[in-house]
């Protein structure tokens, strides 16, 4: 006798009973690994910073600021202040920020530099002329002139002008002569026109002696400056004495040169046509 098979079906429906049973398991225990965990903590926000008072000086003014930011280079750009390439702050940029430090911003500006005629145009954000004179490397010989703010100031006294300076003016001394017969004077000077250097040496003219060049020319490097003297004179005449200096070369044009005129008999000792010699 055959024995009958049994269907295939019921296998196939017993291995899917299987598969399902075995993952609800797995979702039954991973719930359960879920639900013991502990749950993630929620990362801790960095700790935020109180602001700070600073005290803010710019032209000139001051102003309490206050601010989150740690360094002095933070602040200015939490500030939107923009520096110039020539602007200074004080302290540096790196100097940590604490509470009523004074942040100093010294803009820089335009300081006019003459020496000789010369002009150098500086832009800084010093005010002392010793400060400004070496950032800029110019050094000043000890006979050198100095004005600032056009007023002549002795060389010592760089370090001590106490107010802003706008203008320097440098005037550098050169080597003249001054000739006066046989006598020749060397020296160094810092004076701009002839008069300026002979008065500056000491040495006074009288209103008809003669300079050249001329008292009004500006001096130059080596110029030789030639004093061709006025004679002394003493006059007596009707019964009055004085004295004056002429360039005349006799008598007689002396005194015409002096406003006296020889009239009809008149006469002088020395006679008019005597030359002029000296202490006459």
């Amino acid at each position: 006798m055959n024995t009958p098979k049994q269907p295939q079906n019921s296998n196939i429906l017993y291995f899917a009973f299987a598969l399902l049973i075995f993952i609800g398991a797995g979702i039954v225990i991973a719930g359960v690994i879920l639900l013991n965990r502990a749950p993630a903590q929620a990362p801790t926000p960095p700790p935020t910073r109180a602001s700070l008072i600073v005290n803010l000086e710019l032209d000139g003014r001051t102003f309490p600021v206050a601010t989150f930011a740690q360094t002095v280079a933070t602040f200015l750009t939490e500030q939107a202040l923009i520096l110039g390439s020539d602007d200074v702050v004080v302290p540096s940029a790196d100097t940590p920020i604490t509470a009523q430090m004074t942040i100093r911003i010294e803009r820089a500006r335009q300081v006019r530099i003459y020496i000789d005629d010369q002009l150098t145009v500086l832009n800084t954000a010093f005010t002392s002329p010793f400060d400004i004179l070496n950032r800029a490397n110019i050094q000043i010989a000890p006979i050198d002139s100095v004005q600032l703010n056009g007023t002549p100031v002795a060389q010592a006294d760089i370090i001590l002008w106490a107010t802003p300076v706008d203008e320097i003016r440098i005037r550098r001394a050169v080597p003249i002569s001054i000739r006066e017969g046989d006598t020749v004077i060397l020296r160094q000077t810092t004076a701009l026109t002839v008069a300026d250097a002979l008065y500056e040496a000491g040495i006074v003219l009288f209103l008809p002696d003669q300079v050249a060049p001329a008292p009004t020319d500006r001096i130059t490097a080596n110029m030789e400056i030639v004093i061709d003297r006025s004679s002394e004179l003493t006059i007596r005449a009707d019964g009055q004495e004085f004295k004056t200096r002429v360039r005349a070369q006799t008598i007689g044009d002396a005194l015409l040169e002096s406003g006296i005129a020889l009239n009809g008999l008149d006469y002088s000792i020395p006679s008019a046509t005597q030359p002029i010699t000296e202490g006459i």
